[in-house]
């Protein structure tokens, strides 16, 4: 037994289980936890009504297996597998189909690898052996161990009628039926068989051609290294294919784009490296994806990135062909990942939680299987047919309600149906949905499943109450954290500013020496020589303000001081008492000489002039060009001073040390930015399994699992809301369409959201008032605890910004922000 003494341990590497069972090398204690919903469990299915279901019951009245078919065996070739119902005969004959060669030829089995890798998933042991036997020595897998022996034994007999070639030889398997070779290999950890698959794939590579297609005309046909599943489908009866592989098709048995990321999770469970041209095509194949309108729309919102392990909803796009069965596979294997007994009897080998917090920090974890993924994943498929248990028991877990829905949809016990279906794939409402078309062992799957993943009520109280014990310590452990973290950003951003500071004295001396100077100095240098010719003049100026002085004096004392000045004047002589004679008589009289006196104002106001000359304007020069003389004096000390301080490399050494420093605070903001991520994943993750055992779609629907710790971040650089400070994270990774094309580097984020739900009624709300705009709803990046609405991003900053404002304009999205991704340019 492994000693849990850290929750890194207790997450991702310690294993002990009470029970017997065989643990993969990637399964860690809590992968092998549950990742449904366990607390309203159902009372368990009787196992005589699943024995009933797998055709070891009662037999009918003529005694024939009334469910759970079985194909024959053939002795040293095969066993006995479980099939549907055998055609007739006379259907056969009717058909030209009947091969009197093939003891087997009754047998309905061109499905049963997929539904044989669910029974083995389910813990039906005929299931898992049937699989393997569908394998043949060179590592292809067929549709049943009975068509492995048919192709052996009769596809090569060129006797045999071309139209059973076409339906039992060609087409001798399909992607799709992948999934159940998936789904045993977690089950049985059988790598040594998965290898020889992958190496059978890698090989037929070789032989595919892409071709265009129109009507029936088939041409422009060019060979490419891409895996197919078989050698024989279009010439052979098979059409080409629905899925384009850029642009062209390439028959039915070659894999799709999306495939890539079942075989990308199953090889990263199990720790196996690809073969070369498998490795190749997973990087052609997701960038097929990426270009592919159909399939980016497909993703949904818990896929990080096609680069990341998403499970892609091809049901979303191509609703034929029983594709919401096969998205609920991808689920089950995403289920088998984490646990691949799909049970807990008993409590895995957790740690105290005095044990788990020393250790707290060491934790880390690869995504895209954690249980939120997986659960939302399921109920998005439950809600698009809730009458489906199998879907029901995925999303729901195995609750009362999911019980009494089986035993509904399935056969009772003693009842007859006439085997031909697997119900659970079939659409809502189908008429061959009724349990009368089951085929019983689609009914022995989902009880035998339901069984399987019940968990007793001791032991969900046990697993609730150790995970609500870890929950309090790593929130105080992240309060304490995010503090750390803030102290740690505060410290770098004042070294960032300190090389700042000193790389701008680096570069004002650098600039300084190589023209500052000369520029600066040339400057006074002309100013001293203006001043210089401005005093030079000031002398002649004074000499003729001498002389107009001296001239204004002399013309004024060469003039009399008074002039003689003739005025009139009234004599009147009294003639009687009421009587004079008047008349008006010349006269002179001296007055001060106003020419004179004008002479002498201009002469004294010269002569203030001069003084002023003399007093002020001289001084102010002088006092100029001394300033000026200092200033160059001041320039050549400061080119002296700043020529030493490059010379003994001074400035150039603070700038060293400033980058040094910096880079000590940023490593340990880095370790600070690390410690808290690996926190948050930690409380998400038991906030997540806490939420999915409990099935609390509110907590679910707003967790959101942090990405990977080595990616940059992003920046919010316009108009971030107070109420929306973006967590610092990875930057998104958006599939690209072909009506937005290429994606830039910065966000116009109309608006942000605790819940993709919110943001999308946002989204639709502003896509029905603008038919000009396009929106978009994605999580910009995974630890981001908010969804945005962009209205689409940019190459450019300002264009960004435009979008925003015309966004809080048009719309009125008084929250439009830009948010700048971290592989943008400044």
């Amino acid at each position: 037994m492994c000693k849990a003494v850290a929750i890194k341990a207790f997450f991702f590497g310690c294993l002990s289980m009470a029970e017997t069972v065989a643990l993969p090398a990637y399964g860690g204690a809590l992968d092998l936890l549950p990742s449904w919903p366990v607390t309203n469990v159902g009372e368990p299915i009787p196992d005589d009504l699943i024995r009933d279901w797998m055709g070891l019951g009662a037999r009918g009245r003529d005694g024939q297996v009334r469910l759970g078919h079985r194909c024959w065996g053939i002795r040293r070739q095969f066993h006995p597998f479980p099939s549907k119902g055998p055609v007739t005969k006379e259907q056969q004959i009717s058909h030209d189909q009947f091969d009197g060669k093939d003891p087997d030829t009754l047998c309905d089995d061109g499905d049963q690898t997929t539904y044989n890798g669910m029974l083995c998933a389910s813990g039906i042991e005929e299931g898992c052996r049937a699989v393997a036997e569908a394998q043949d020595n060179t590592g292809r897998y067929f549709r049943s161990p009975h068509r492995r022996w048919m192709w052996a034994t009769r596809c090569k007999d060129p006797a045999l009628k071309k139209n059973i070639f076409n339906d039992r030889c060609a087409y001798g398997f399909s992607p799709d039926m992948n999934l159940g070779v998936l789904l045993y290999t977690l089950k049985k950890h059988d790598i040594a068989r998965y290898n020889k698959w992958l190496s059978y794939l890698d090989n037929l590579a070789t032989t595919t051609k892409l071709c265009k297609v129109e009507g029936e005309n088939i041409y422009d046909c060019s060979a490419v290294e891409w895996p197919r599943v078989c050698p024989e489908d279009m010439g052979n009866g098979q059409d080409p294919g629905s899925i384009a592989i850029f642009g062209k098709y390439g028959g039915k048995c070659a894999l799709r784009p999306w495939d890539t990321l079942d075989f990308a999770a199953v090889n990263n469970a199990l720790n196996v490296a690809p073969p070369s041209r498998m490795s190749d095509w997973d990087v052609n194949a997701r960038a097929a994806m990426r270009g592919a309108k159909e399939v980016a729309a497909a993703l949904v919102p818990m896929s990080k990135a096609i680069d990341g392990p998403p499970i892609v909803f091809m049901s979303l796009f191509d609703p034929d062909h029983y594709p919401l069965h096969l998205d609920a596979v991808r689920v089950l294997i995403r289920m088998m990942i984490r646990n691949p007994g799909l049970k807990l009897n008993n409590l895995p080998d957790l740690p105290d939680v005095d044990d788990a917090l020393p250790g707290v920090l060491n934790a880390s974890f690869s995504d895209g299987t954690d249980p939120i993924s997986i659960n939302l994943a399921a109920k998005i498929i439950w809600q698009r047919n809730k009458e489906n248990p199998f879907f029901a028991l995925l999303a729901l877990g195995p609750t009362p309600d999911v019980r009494a829905s089986i035993l509904d949809r399935c056969p009772a016990l003693g009842e007859t149906s006439d085997n031909g279906h697997w119900i659970w794939e079939k659409h809502p409402g189908e008429e061959f949905g009724k349990k009368q078309h089951s085929m019983g062992w689609d009914c022995a799957f989902v009880g035998s499943l339901y069984n399987k993943m019940r968990v007793r009520k001791d032991v969900i109280d046990e697993l609730l109450d150790r995970f609500l014990s870890y929950a309090d310590p790593v929130a105080t452990s992240l309060k304490h954290s995010n503090e750390i973290l803030q102290l740690a950003e505060a410290a770098n951003d004042l070294e960032r500013k300190a090389l700042d500071e000193a790389e701008r004295g680096l570069r004002k001396a650098n600039d300084f020496v190589d023209k500052g100077y000369k520029d600066l100095r040339n400057a006074q240098v002309a100013l001293v020589d203006d001043l210089t010719s401005q005093l030079s003049g000031l002398a002649d100026k004074e000499s003729q303000l001498e002389k107009q002085v001296q001239q204004l004096r002399n013309q004024a004392l060469q003039m009399p001081e008074t002039v003689v000045e003739e005025f009139e004047d009234r004599v009147c002589e009294a003639l009687g008492p009421f009587e004079e004679l008047c008349k008006i008589v010349k006269k002179v009289r001296d007055i001060p000489n106003r020419a004179r006196s004008d002479l002498l104002k201009q002469a004294n106001d010269a002569e203030n002039s001069l003084r002023d000359l003399r007093d002020n304007v001289r001084t102010n020069l002088i006092v100029k060009i001394e300033e000026a003389n200092k200033a160059i004096a001041d320039l050549d000390t400061k080119l002296q001073d700043i020529r030493r301080q490059l010379a003994d490399k001074s400035l150039q050494t603070a700038v060293e040390v400033a980058r040094k420093s910096l880079q000590v605070k940023g490593k340990s903001l880095d370790e600070a930015r690390k410690a808290n991520r690996e926190l948050q994943r930690i409380d998400a993750r038991i906030r997540g399994a806490l939420a999915v055992w409990k099935n609390d779609d509110k907590e679910v629907d707003s967790w959101q699992i942090p990405g990977r710790l080595d990616e940059p971040l992003p920046e919010v650089v316009d108009n971030a809301p107070a109420d929306a400070s973006l967590v610092p994270a990875a930057p998104p990774s958006i599939p690209q369409t072909a009506e937005t094309g290429p994606k830039g580097d910065f966000y116009s984020i109309v608006a942000s959201f605790h819940t993709r739900a919110a943001a999308i009624r946002q989204a639709s709300l502003l896509k029905s008032r603008s038919s000009e705009w396009r929106f978009e709803t994605f999580l910009p990046f995974p630890s981001s605890p908010y969804w945005v609405v962009t209205n689409l991003s940019h190459t450019a900053l300002p264009a960004a910004r435009d979008a925003a404002s015309g966004a809080r304009r048009t719309h009125l999205q008084k929250h439009a922000f830009v948010l700048r991704m971290a592989r943008a340019s400044p």
